[in-house]
């Protein structure tokens, strides 16, 4: 027998260093930000004054936005970082088809029309993870879907039910990602295009949240991809944080139905008792 015994406490230290730096300069970057945002904001309001004001204050505040954005990610890393063990039987459970629902019904009128979006996930599925979680999770998706999706192209939301708890997919048909780089998306900062990601909009942090995020509750995520095909991310809930409604709803024929694993269990259910 061979015992080897390593000291982390290094490593350790050095990481907790660095998240603490993280996260005290992008709570020091705040306060100035917000200080330079509301000076060009108060100058878009009078641009027309100013020698080509248009582009030039419009770049300010497409940056400075930008720069909020980052240190608003930044901060939310650091939180998932040191946040206390996740317990699902804290949270409230939350429809998941409804919050998708709601999710896509948020995004900007103009991206919603020139896009095919879609949502197939059964009314009965809930998740334990908190709204705010939720958000985070699917949010991220959708908009790295978009901003990789051109016009008249199709975003689906999708559950598959499996043995071990469920997965949800974001599924796109945009253009894709070489398989070179599939191994590295979720590393912060990382883009695969990073001129072209940085004029979309996005901070490079998105798909480091999401994975951080599902480590935390048990879960994962993969993404599939083909350069011209589109792309699949999935992400992996754990048994203990899916649940079935005991009721749910036929989205045709508005019919209420008991669950069956309750039904086997000789629960009785009258739909005229419903409010």
């Amino acid at each position: 027998y061979l015992l080897a015994v390593i000291d982390l406490s290094h490593r350790e230290r050095v990481k907790a260093v660095r998240r603490d730096f993280v996260a005290n300069v992008s709570h020091e970057l705040r306060s100035p930000l917000t200080a330079i945002r509301g000076y060009v904001e108060a100058l878009a309001e009078r641009q027309s004054e100013i020698p080509q004001g248009e582009r030039i204050v419009g770049g300010l505040l497409r940056q400075t936005r930008r720069m909020n954005l980052m240190v608003d990610d930044l901060l939310q890393l650091t939180k998932i970082e040191t946040a206390k063990p996740f317990v699902p039987e804290e949270q409230t459970p939350l429809a998941l088809k409804a919050f998708c629902q709601e999710l896509v019904a948020q995004i900007d009128d103009q991206q919603r029309q020139e896009r095919d979006f879609a949502v197939k996930v059964p009314g009965k599925i809930l998740l334990l993870i908190g709204r705010k979680k939720l958000f985070s999770l699917v949010n991220n998706l959708v908009e790295n879907a978009i901003r990789h999706t051109a016009p008249d192209g199709r975003i689906d939301i999708r559950w598959r039910k499996l043995p071990q708890g469920g997965e949800l997919q974001v599924r796109d048909n945009g253009e894709g990602i070489p398989a070179a780089h599939l191994p590295r998306v979720t590393e912060r900062f990382y883009r695969v295009d990073s001129g072209r990601s940085r004029d979309a909009g996005g901070t490079g942090l998105g798909l480091a949240i999401v994975k951080h995020q599902m480590l935390r509750i048990g879960g994962d995520l993969r993404i599939a991809s083909r350069p011209g095909i589109g792309t699949t991310v999935t992400l992996h809930f754990p048994p203990r944080v899916v649940k079935l409604a005991a009721l749910s709803v036929d989205d045709d024929t508005d019919d209420v139905t008991l669950h069956p694993e309750l039904q086997e269990r000789g629960v009785q259910f009258d739909a005229k008792e419903l409010p």
